[in-house]
């Protein structure tokens, strides 16, 4: 149960940082108080966290499953 809560934390942290970046990318400024360059630093500071969550978890994830194999040696011999 635990690896799979790990997976399905790294799967959608990855897609939020996409969203965040491709939101970014796409922020357009105009009007009395030009808020868009805040939105951006924002969206990109977002982007940055949601990606580093994600390669965390992936990691855990496969030092998770390295130590289960090795467990798993140790019981067979």
């Amino acid at each position: 149960m635990n690896k799979f809560l790990y997976r399905i934390l790294s799967i959608v942290t990855f897609i939020l940082a996409i969203v965040c970046f491709v939101a970014m990318n796409t922020v357009k400024g105009g009007g009395f108080i030009d808020l868009s360059n805040l939105a951006r630093y924002a969206l990109a500071s977002m982007a940055a966290v949601f990606a580093i969550i994600s390669v965390v978890t992936a990691m855990k994830l496969k030092l998770m499953k390295r130590n289960e194999e090795k467990e798993k040696n140790k019981a067979e011999k």
